[in-house]
């Protein structure tokens, strides 16, 4: 009865051995996010980018990134750099399992010397601490942080082509613009997303706020959106 178990087995067994030497050859990714608290002890350490390419390995960890944000809480997350060449070469932010694993990539990518004849930008200042933003890694919520992401999104969403494209909502309390940001019209939803999140943390509180009402209209001037 037993030698009869083995020989009906012999051949379900013949076809899962090439699939487990496969598995254990092959890139392990871990779990699909790595999950906050883990400490990287199975899904980090378990990496191993050894044979990718450089092209490859360029992919691999932008996936890897972005499959390794989420969090539960500050502690969970950390900011870190990758390599010249990578995504995020500046910065970026993953969970305690992600950031734990990326060393497999970065030992790839230097025993490889991929990122020699790439020439990279000085990076502008040190990252924020990192936090957790909504179950996600990120830079630690302040209102500083945002008022500063409010101020890039009104500095980069002013081009135009006719007065048509621009427009001049007032932003909040504490904020440039208060009494009027002259934008794209198309970047108006993006920049209503951003004073909500100001609004619902309270940023305004003690903030200046002046008595005045937006302009009814923006004009375009030399490409750039600004007032009549």
């Amino acid at each position: 009865m037993r030698s009869l178990s083995l020989n009906v087995l012999g051949p379900a067994l013949a076809l899962l051995l090439p699939l487990a030497a496969c598995t254990a050859g092959g890139l392990n990714p871990g779990t699909s996010d790595g999950g906050p608290g883990d400490g990287g002890a199975e899904d980090g350490a378990g990496v191993d980018a050894s044979g990718r390419s450089c092209g490859a390995l360029q992919t691999d960890v932008q996936q890897w990134i972005t499959s390794h944000q989420m969090c539960q809480v500050d502690g969970d997350c950390a900011a870190t750099t990758t390599r010249c060449g990578l995504p995020a070469t500046c910065g970026t932010y993953l969970n305690q399992a992600g950031l734990a694993g990326l060393g497999g990539f970065l030992g790839a990518w230097d025993r490889q010397a991929c990122g020699a004849a790439i020439k990279c930008s000085p990076c502008a200042g040190d990252l924020a601490a990192a936090g957790c933003n909504a179950g996600r890694c990120g830079a630690k919520f302040s209102c500083g942080v945002l008022r500063a992401q409010i101020e890039g999104y009104l500095a980069v969403h002013r081009s135009c082509k006719v007065d048509a494209d621009c427009s001049a909502p007032a932003t909040e309390c504490g904020l440039p613009g208060v009494c009027g940001a002259f934008i794209r019209r198309d970047a108006e939803p993006g920049l209503d997303a951003l004073l909500d999140q100001w609004n619902a943390h309270t940023c305004y509180e003690g903030q200046p706020c002046p008595d005045c009402a937006p302009p009814d209209r923006a004009s375009c001037k030399q490409g750039t959106c600004g007032p009549l």
